[in-house]
């Protein structure tokens, strides 16, 4: 009997230190991304190793800050995917309609996809989900909405091996993200939402692609009284950006 009862206040002690440890590396892990800009993702080196033996598949991918990135790229994936973003705590669901059928229907926050992008792979489980939830409120509490949508907006898988606004900005229409404009910024918004397995040629896109982009052209005139922090979203204004390095690009 005293056999029994020891084995089992080892194996509960062992769970309570595996929780502890867990808890302080996931802090620490959320901490750490808060103060320094995103290098890697599990994503990134998923794609990268399945595509090892291809040059022309590489992982594209440049961390931007966000005052180098134009506003007009922040309303339309805000107008794409989560309009209301700076209101929510990380769940609220987004409110879907007929005419915006392109926008992700699992409800997904921008807060909970940036989680993904990060900390976790495609695919879908139990365990999966529970991580999701846990690290969604990490992530509201220790990056605040600015570093959320920062970091986003940087590490998001836009198909191809494209992750990233800028990468996206720079292989799609050959121009920094600062320098996008409403249309161009939609478009990329599209890829937000539905990343795509091959390259898209947006000088003649598809036909569904021109209707969403009409669409979230449409939300996003009623977006531009949103705030980046304490920066008015105003396309009227020349906001100032910060060089980045250069790179050569997939052409």
């Amino acid at each position: 009997m005293k056999k029994v009862k020891s084995t089992v206040f080892y194996v509960l002690a062992s769970i309570v230190i595996l929780f502890c440890i867990s808890f302080v590396a996931s802090l620490a892990w959320v901490g750490y991304y808060s103060a320094f800009d995103v290098g890697k993702t599990i994503q990134m080196q998923k794609y990268r190793f399945k595509n090892s033996s291809s040059d022309s598949l590489r992982v594209e991918y440049q961390w931007v800050p966000v005052d180098s990135i134009s506003r007009n790229v922040i309303v339309a994936v805000l107008a794409a995917q989560d309009e209301n973003f700076y209101v929510h705590n990380g769940f609220s669901p987004i409110h879907h309609d007929d005419s915006v059928s392109f926008i992700p229907k699992d409800d997904e926050t921008i807060t909970q996809l940036a989680v993904h992008s990060v900390f976790l792979t495609e695919g879908d489980n139990k365990i999966k989900s529970f991580a999701e939830r846990y690290l969604t409120i990490l992530t509201e509490y220790m990056w605040g909405k600015d570093r959320i949508l920062e970091i986003y907006l940087n590490t998001a898988p836009l198909g191809h091996g494209i992750f990233g606004v800028e990468a996206a900005s720079q292989i799609y229409f050959g121009k920094s993200s600062a320098l996008l404009t409403r249309e161009e910024a939609a478009f990329i918004a599209i890829l937000f939402a539905n990343p795509q397995d091959k390259q898209v040629d947006f000088t003649y896109p598809p036909e569904e692609f021109c209707s969403m982009q009409y669409t979230i052209l449409m939300k996003m005139g009623m977006l531009t009284q949103v705030k980046i922090g304490r920066k008015p979203i105003d396309e009227t204004i020349v906001m100032p950006t910060k060089p980045i390095y250069k790179r050569k690009w997939r052409g």
